[in-house]
């Protein structure tokens, strides 16, 4: 239903559009145990991501939230919004022209907090950072570091961060997402995440996640995806 309606809206012909499956499980990173489950439906037409739609599940296959990135504007800067069904926190990022309009609810009840920024550099929202990694694929394998900014909408603001390669590229390349200064890399952790060399899809990803538990904090997990068909360890 949802491809149909892509297709009726972006005039594209029925055979230009295709939706992909694919799925991933997060785990506590210290103990393991199965903090949710995600359950992924891209819409891609013409070879070019479209949009994107996520569905988390808890360990016995409630639905805790859902997520929507809409790509057809702007790969690194995807129209995003996150609904926690749990307690009705909500946020996400809108692309107006060259600003970013970030918003934040944190309960049913609450206010909903609205903040935009127009950023000096090219910024990332949400996943659209898989896209500016992809950009940079060949400086970064080759062990150059990359800055860009990335849009925090909890925080309703942009950070700077910087991308390194860790170890040498083999069948996978390993990289590390942690903040461009030198001070804020001491009291924010880093993110890591792991690529198949050959498909440059993400194959696991370690740190905060969009998900939140009981009290308010962001899980810290260990993320691995699943396309289907042979595997590759990250």
């Amino acid at each position: 239903m949802l491809l149909l309606l892509l297709l009726v809206l972006t005039n594209q012909p029925l055979h230009a559009c295709v939706e992909r499956t694919y799925s991933s499980r997060a785990v506590e990173q210290r103990s393991g145990v199965l903090l949710y489950s995600e359950r992924y439906t891209d819409v891609v037409c013409n070879d070019f991501p479209f949009s994107s739609h996520v569905v988390y599940l808890g360990p016995y296959g409630d639905t805790l939230a859902t997520k929507s990135l809409d790509f057809s504007r702007h790969l690194i800067r995807p129209d995003v919004t996150l609904d926690d069904r749990r307690t009705g926190y909500r946020e996400g990022a809108i692309v107006r022209g060259d600003s970013i309009e970030m918003f934040r609810r944190l309960d049913h009840d609450a206010p909903e907090y609205r903040r935009s920024s127009r950023p000096d550099r090219l910024a990332a929202i949400n996943a659209g950072l898989d896209h500016a990694i992809r950009r940079y694929w060949d400086l970064l394998a080759a062990g150059s570091r990359v800055e860009f900014d990335f849009a925090v909408p909890d925080r309703l603001r942009n950070f700077h961060i910087r991308v390194r390669r860790l170890g040498e590229p083999a069948d996978t390349l390993q990289l590390r997402i942690e903040p461009a200064s030198w001070w804020l890399r001491w009291v924010v952790p880093g993110i890591d995440m792991t690529y198949d060399a050959q498909t440059r899809r993400v194959l696991l990803y370690e740190g905060v996640t969009d998900m939140r538990g009981d009290g308010g904090r962001r899980y810290r997990a260990r993320i691995e995806f699943d396309y289907g068909g042979p595997r590759r360890e990250p």
